[in-house]
């Protein structure tokens, strides 16, 4: 019985896998963005880059050890698998294995999930790191030690290798926190190991920082970062224009240069045609950024409060599938990082269809975005079916997962620059909290036939 219990779960994981897979298979080699070549980078060429953690990179260089790309897809498939595969088996009790992989095929066919399980960047762990974090404080009690633990690592992991997981972390903890304190539900007591793994992601963090720049600092490049938004909401504009006369910020020097141009996220940051090299760049520039940030939100913070508050609606609502996979080719550090360090795969991928501009992400959005509606849909029924049927498990749940998407917009619609992959890297979670909510009722009113 035990053989055949463990042959099942193998072929889950095997099956599993390749559905996950299926996104990156497709394209004939992992799915790869313009950071992609800087986290490889930053562990095969030991460079820490101050705009992003170098946990991730760590991660994957466990994996591919120089030699391939795939095991990182294989590797991201088999964690996403587990944290799959346990959900399900704490939420749905007498779950089958056939159920599970049912679940695991509509979300590689009909979600964004594959085109994150299968593409090299840390965006993956934010739907992992939910997961993980509401097995840990809600599911406690059932948990097994090793799952336990197993679930702990991975939220340390999972937060440290990107900033915006630990504030989405940090931010369902204190909502958690209320409820533990308001309804009795979960214990308080099971929020504090899993906030004890925030606190380590961020001092590790820091700690690296510090050996890297001798600065006591979490993100050296934080303000530079939200100058750019506040540029892109044109409020930047506004208080330089009303200032500069008198306050001689060196910014000032470029204020017609960015009135010149369109008020797009990312401006400053990343397009050729931006100021802040001529500012001596972010490392030069970020203590300035700090000031200014500071006194532009202060100036207007009802207007901030507003825009804020209108970017995290279009954010929310912004999860196309695949929309930002530029090809990417000679002149990036992805090229350049596979024909050095992997020339064995430098074939497969110059002929991938993502290089060759052949991805058919038209078709794809044409199931993903009409399913992720429908399941949002269906997350409001199931949280208004679980307050019903004093479902505390099914309203905790549903509750996480839309407070997740929810923080997540705040923090890459409202915060940065709003492209559609930071939304669609958490839109996977409804779909899968939709088919959670809907097994978990179909077995609890079968329990309830046999016990009748």
């Amino acid at each position: 019985m035990n053989s055949a219990r463990y042959l099942g779960i193998a072929g889950l994981y095997i099956i599993g896998t390749w559905f996950l897979s299926s996104a990156a298979i497709y394209n004939r080699f992992p799915l790869i963005y313009p950071d992609s070549g800087s986290y490889l980078q930053a562990f095969i060429e030991w460079h820490n880059l101050p705009e992003r953690p170098i946990f991730y990179s760590i991660f994957i260089g466990f994996l591919h050890w120089r030699l391939s790309l795939w095991p990182i897809v294989i590797g991201q498939s088999i964690l996403t698998i587990f944290v799959i595969e346990r959900t399900l088996t704490h939420l749905v009790p007498r779950v089958g294995l056939v159920a599970k992989l049912t679940v695991v095929a509509i979300l590689s066919l009909a979600t964004s999930l594959p085109w994150f399980a299968g593409q090299i960047m840390a965006d993956l762990f934010a739907p992992v790191m939910v997961l993980a974090l509401y097995l840990t404080v809600v599911e406690r009690h059932q948990l097994a030690k090793w799952e336990y633990y197993t679930l702990l690592l991975i939220l340390c992991v999972t937060q440290a290798s990107h900033y915006t997981h630990i504030s989405i972390a940090l931010g369902l903890l204190a909502c958690l926190a209320v409820a533990a304190l308001v309804f009795g539900a979960p214990k308080l007591r099971s929020l504090l190991p899993v906030a004890l793994t925030s606190a380590v992601a961020i001092l590790a963090i820091m700690i690296v920082n510090f050996a890297a720049r001798s600065e006591v600092v979490f993100a050296p490049y934080g303000s530079v970062f939200l100058l750019d938004r506040l540029i892109a909401y044109g409020t930047a504009q506004d208080y330089l224009t009303q200032h500069c006369p008198s306050l001689h910020y060196s910014i000032c020097d470029y204020l017609d240069e960015i009135k010149q141009q369109p008020r797009q996220a990312s401006w400053l940051l990343w397009h050729d045609d931006s100021i802040l090299p001529k500012m001596g760049g972010a490392e030069h520039y970020k203590r300035e950024a700090d000031r200014l940030v500071r006194a532009i939100v202060l100036d207007a913070p009802g207007k901030h409060i507003g825009l804020v508050l209108g970017a995290t609606i279009r954010q929310f609502f912004n999860f196309g599938t695949g929309l930002e996979l530029p090809r990417l080719g000679e002149g990036m550090q992805i090229y350049r990082i596979v024909m050095i360090y992997f020339p064995s795969e430098a074939d497969a991928y110059i002929h991938s269809r993502q290089y060759l501009g052949q991805l058919n992400l038209d078709l794809i959005n044409r199931i993903d975005i009409p399913v992720a509606y429908a399941s949002l849909f269906a997350l409001i029924w199931l949280l208004g079916l679980g307050i019903a049927k004093h479902d505390v498990v099914l309203i905790i749940f549903c509750s996480v997962i839309f407070l997740a998407l929810l923080g997540n917009a705040i923090l890459c619609g409202g915060l940065s620059a709003g492209e559609a992959r930071y939304q669609s890297r958490v839109i996977s979670l409804v779909p899968f909290a939709a088919a959670v909510g809907f097994l978990r009722m179909r077995v609890r009113s079968k329990m309830a036939m046999d016990s009748g």
